[in-house]
């Protein structure tokens, strides 16, 4: 036989790899390649610490504020002159609901930037106030644009229109609230350095009183195109308690302990913008099974815009066991919201 033939044979009788598996392929060698790459990254990242809170605030953080905080002033700036189905746009008037969507886009790219980032362990704290900061305000513009879109569409009642902004409103309260736990826990966490990264201020409505009802339907009236009303008549019952103070509640019933004389205690605030010069406060109590209802009332008098006043009512006797007790007031002579002037509460009264 030639050497060729030898050298052919030998070929043919060398044991062949199994099945499946590619000749020259060294798998042990290749995993233990891959486990070195994933210690290597991980090492990493435990050296070197993950992001850096310093940079992380200047560089990712803050950016954020900034764009937020520039959404913000053209939506005070909206509010401040609203006109109809147009926003005015430097000198240009513009399409409200085209404006408003653009506006609620850029809001809902940042809460989504936002959402992405990966924030050092010892803020983490304070970005989850920032994230959810950014949420609200992107919620609360989104819904404001569909509203106008219905508005300009459609029209709407003044009232109607006026409670869904307060709900809105809610929205940009809870955003600017949690933007203020974020900016300060940033500031408690880097206290004492020479030169601590910050937060910038960033707020959409500084001031409570432009959250307050008889604002917004100014807004709103201006909006719808409506005429201007002055003095508007608006009471609203922010509270209703008992004294003796409740030992508790159980399944939405109030558990009260008899213990001297029982009183209904409420708070009650003008939240028009004209003065009233008398208010009837009515409390009325029914014992569960009874056929009558007693009933008390006290006259309030001389209560200044935006004033509040704490208000006793007296001459109620609860009956051992389960009692309905509820506060109304007025309404007032050309009050249109009187969804704010009632309340009730369930109460369970023991000796």
């Amino acid at each position: 036989m030639t050497t060729t033939g030898r050298v052919a044979a030998a070929n043919a009788n060398a044991p062949r790899p199994p099945p499946g598996r590619r000749r020259g392929a060294n798998w042990p060698l290749i995993g233990l390649i891959v486990l070195f790459s994933v210690f290597v990254v991980l090492g990493a990242r435990a050296f070197f610490g993950g992001p850096k809170p310093a940079a992380f605030v200047e560089k990712d953080l803050t950016p954020l504020a900034e764009r937020s905080t520039a959404v913000g002033e053209v939506l005070r700036q909206f509010y401040a002159e609203p006109s109809g189905s147009a926003i005015l746009v430097g000198d240009e008037q513009k399409p409200a609901t085209e404006v408003l969507e653009a506006w609620a886009a850029d809001a809902t790219r940042i809460a989504e930037e936002a959402e992405q980032l990966d924030a050092p362990a010892e803020l983490e704290g304070a970005f989850r106030q920032f994230v959810v900061a950014m949420q609200a305000r992107a919620g609360g513009i989104s819904r404001l644009a569909s509203l106008i879109n219905r508005i300009v569409t459609e029209g709407g009642d003044p009232n109607e229109v006026t409670s869904e902004m307060m709900d809105i409103e809610r929205d940009f309260v809870t955003g600017d609230r949690a933007y203020a736990y974020a900016q300060a826990a940033v500031k408690a966490h880097f206290e004492g350095e020479a030169a601590p990264p910050h937060l910038p201020d960033s707020y959409w409505f500084p001031e409570p009183a432009e959250t307050e009802r008889p604002a917004i339907a100014l807004f709103v009236r201006k909006l719808l195109g409506a005429p201007d009303v002055s003095g508007t008549v608006d009471v609203a019952l922010l509270t209703l308690a008992t004294q003796p103070v409740p030992s508790g509640v159980q399944d939405g019933v109030v558990q009260v302990v008899a213990s001297g004389k029982f009183e209904v205690q409420v708070t009650i605030k003008n939240v028009g913008d004209q003065s009233i010069d008398m208010l009837a406060v009515k409390a009325s109590l029914r014992p569960q099974g009874a056929t009558d209802t007693q009933k008390a009332s006290v006259d309030v008098t001389a209560l200044a815009p935006g004033a509040s006043k704490n208000v006793t009512v007296a001459g109620l006797s609860p009956a051992p066991g389960r009692n309905r007790v509820t506060v109304s007031l007025g309404p007032l002579p050309g009050e249109q919201n009187v969804q704010d002037n009632i309340r009730s509460l369930e109460l369970d009264y023991s000796s």
